[in-house]
């Protein structure tokens, strides 16, 4: 199907229980048949991850190809089906949520991060000189240390006043 007024410009195929067929195996491997062709191992990926969570959900074969588009993954019936798509993508876009800095240094641009994340303590650095937050609404802010792992800052003006200002010469 395509997306009316964009046909000339893009071309979606958009994947519901009516027109493909999913299957979970015993080790939560999704395969589908789709449009007369079987894919294996087939990878769920957020079209906007950090601001529509559940909407445009890509759905790529085991060589990154774009298969097409679930529209939205609350419209899927198929609990079980939601619930492995789901914990696929959990673990993709896994970010936890600095919920305290036990120390913030800076130093020859890089900083020093010692802190407690919603999945436990945590030691990372990010070069200050790439700017590793992004802001993605009022009060919630993305960082990503030199390893790629990302991490939430929200509401960091509750933090101590020295990691404060540390963090807004990071903006």
């Amino acid at each position: 199907m395509k997306i009316k007024g964009l046909e000339e410009y893009i071309d979606v195929d958009f994947i519901d229980e009516k027109s493909g067929q999913f299957e979970i195996n015993d080790h939560k491997n999704t395969s589908l048949k789709y449009k007369e062709k079987s894919y294996d191992n087939i990878g769920f990926y957020r079209s906007f991850p950090l601001t529509q969570e559940n909407i445009f959900i890509s759905v790529k074969s085991e060589d990154e190809t774009e298969i097409g588009l679930i529209r939205d993954l609350n419209d899927v019936k198929d609990k079980k089906l939601v619930e492995v798509i789901e914990n696929k993508l959990y673990i993709r876009y896994f970010c936890p949520y600095i919920e305290v800095i036990d120390s913030l240094k800076e130093e020859y641009g890089y900083c020093y991060f010692k802190t407690k994340t919603s999945a436990g303590s945590r030691e990372f650095i990010i070069n200050g000189h790439d700017r590793p937050l992004i802001k993605i609404d009022e009060e919630r802010f993305q960082v990503t240390d030199m390893d790629g792992n990302r991490y939430f800052l929200k509401n960091f003006k509750e933090y101590e006043d020295k990691h404060i200002k540390i963090v807004e010469n990071l903006l």
